[in-house]
């Protein structure tokens, strides 16, 4: 598969939070087209590589350091929001529980939590937010309040709001946690209906269960570091994660899913 241009480049790049080292020498580059995820047990370094990519932390500026979105090395915050769609759990949580479903959807145009009085919804706002909710199975839930949906329903609505403004590249962060059996592969089959539709993915967890098959590369990281790259097939194997994780694990493949089991040998 022939990917596009380049939507990250990162090399050797530093970063801080709070006065702590977060990353000392990072180096990755991602194109349009390939869908990616990222494994890696907790404290790798995979939420705050999320922090580098929407600006909550920032790199250091030092000669050799590369730090480009979309080709640019001082994107706005603005640009970043129109072209990268984020789902987390910090996003889910902040979500007042009386505010209606098409309205969380319609709040992803804007940037905001809800619709604010500055903010002027239209008809063409309003269609798109329909269709979403169409496409997520939602459409009868339009005027429910957040809090009375699912968690499913919920984490669907925020993966809409995420794509609302048709995104070049969603980032998914640990986008099954909590969820049951049915809800985490109905939520999965929603992820690779948006892939097919031609959405740029990167799904970041710890996690081997939720890689949909129209992932294409696999990162490794560890102790704030990429440390391998490659295709499903050469990274999810039981030596390999065994090696990530610390443990002695067996990976099983099904249907096209993986599955992650304690090596009881």
């Amino acid at each position: 598969m022939k990917h596009g241009y380049k939507w990250l480049q990162i090399k050797d790049v530093e970063s801080y939070k709070n006065g702590k080292k977060i990353f000392a020498d990072l180096s990755v580059e991602m194109r349009v087209g390939e869908n990616i995820v990222i494994v890696g047990p907790n404290g790798s370094g995979k939420s705050s590589f999320i922090d580098l990519i929407s600006r909550n932390i920032y790199p250091v500026v030092k000669p050799g350091t590369v730090f480009r979105l979309f080709g640019e090395s001082n994107i706005s915050i603005w640009d970043i929001r129109s072209k990268v769609g984020l789902v987390t759990t910090d996003i889910e949580q902040r979500i007042p529980s009386h505010i209606k479903a098409i309205n969380v959807l319609l709040s992803g145009f804007y940037g905001t939590i809800g619709i604010q009085k500055l903010n002027h919804v239209n008809t063409n706002h309003v269609r798109k937010a329909e269709e979403i909710l169409d496409t997520l199975f939602l459409s009868g839930s339009s005027n429910l309040k957040f809090g009375e949906l699912s968690e499913g329903e919920r984490r669907k609505l925020i993966i809409g709001r995420a794509v609302i403004h048709n995104p070049k590249v969603l980032i998914l962060d640990e986008p099954t946690i909590k969820l049951d059996i049915r809800s985490h592969y109905n939520l999965l089959t929603t992820i690779s209906d948006l892939c097919k539709r031609g959405t740029t993915l990167v799904q970041v967890t710890h996690r081997v269960d939720t890689i949909i098959k129209e992932t294409n590369r696999v990162l490794f990281i560890k102790d704030k570091k990429f440390i391998d790259d490659g295709s499903k097939e050469k990274l999810i194997t039981s030596e390999k994660l065994s090696n990530l994780f610390n443990a002695s694990l067996k990976v099983k493949r099904s249907n096209g899913y993986f599955y992650l089991l304690p090596n009881q040998n």
